[in-house]
């Protein structure tokens, strides 16, 4: 799994562990409790892709869309 933030690489590991699924995907929430776990912030663009983006193309994206948020 590899994981940019703002567009820099933070962590590049050739292992993922991947559990069997317990109930539908969801982004900001853990499922197993309804009531805690909450991403405390706000998620302004989220996508998936059918590819792995090199570093070059995540860095583009993040350029494009960066001065929506004063960055």
């Amino acid at each position: 799994s590899i994981l940019y933030v703002n567009g820099v690489l933070q962590n590049d590991s050739t292992t993922m562990t991947v559990s069997s699924p317990i109930g539908p995907f969801m982004i900001g929430k853990f499922y197993e409790d309804e009531n805690n776990y909450l991403f405390p912030g706000k998620i302004a663009v989220g996508r998936f892709y059918n590819k792995v983006l090199n570093q070059t193309e995540v860095l583009q994206n993040y350029n494009a869309q960066k001065s929506r948020f004063g960055l």
